[in-house]
């Protein structure tokens, strides 16, 4: 939720100024080339091992796509369209609601589920690098321990609570936004 708070507003910015994008995306893809987990040793030290540290690690990763695929959604909408909008004298809000947000939904939505598959990813490593407790390090422990069928175990209940979440709640929300627009 921190990566899609941060992320929307300066994505869409950077989509429809083509000033803002051409200085601040560039700083973007520079941090976004950088492996996620590079920053982990940091936020270890100011942070602790704990869930604070995870949960910024998790916002990081899940940034750079939410970004880069509203962005491009952005900036594929029709300059037409926002001519249109201005010859029926439709405020801020109404453009933006009426308009650019039907018209960057399937971006977003795209963006929000590489986020959540990232975030999965690094809290699952931060959990193995730190040890700290959950599903992470009962997949080390599992295998460090002998036990291969648990860390299988542990691994496949990652991956069906992913599709379940990605079906359920990201296909509901979906269907909303659909309704919505």
């Amino acid at each position: 939720m921190l990566a899609f708070a941060t992320a929307l507003p300066i994505a869409f910015v950077a989509g429809s100024k083509n000033k803002f994008d051409l200085t601040f995306t560039p700083l973007i893809m520079l941090f976004g080339a950088l492996p996620d987990l590079s920053f982990l040793p940091l936020l270890v030290l100011w942070f602790g091992a704990g869930s604070v540290a995870a949960i910024i690690m998790a916002s990081l990763a899940g940034f750079f796509p939410i970004y880069f695929t509203v962005r491009d959604g952005t900036r594929n909408i029709p300059r037409e369209l926002f001519e249109v909008t201005s010859v029926f004298k439709s405020n801020r809000l109404s453009t933006f609601t009426k308009m650019v947000l039907p018209a960057i939904s399937p971006h977003m939505f795209s963006g929000l589920r590489l986020a959540y598959d990232f975030g999965w990813e690094i809290i699952i490593a931060i959990e193995i690098a730190t040890r700290a407790a959950g599903v992470g390090s009962f997949i080390e422990g599992s295998v460090s321990g002998g036990s291969l069928e648990s860390g299988f175990a542990a691994i496949l209940a990652i991956a069906l609570v992913a599709v379940v979440v990605d079906r359920v709640f990201f296909g509901s929300l979906e269907s909303w936004a659909k309704r919505w627009v």
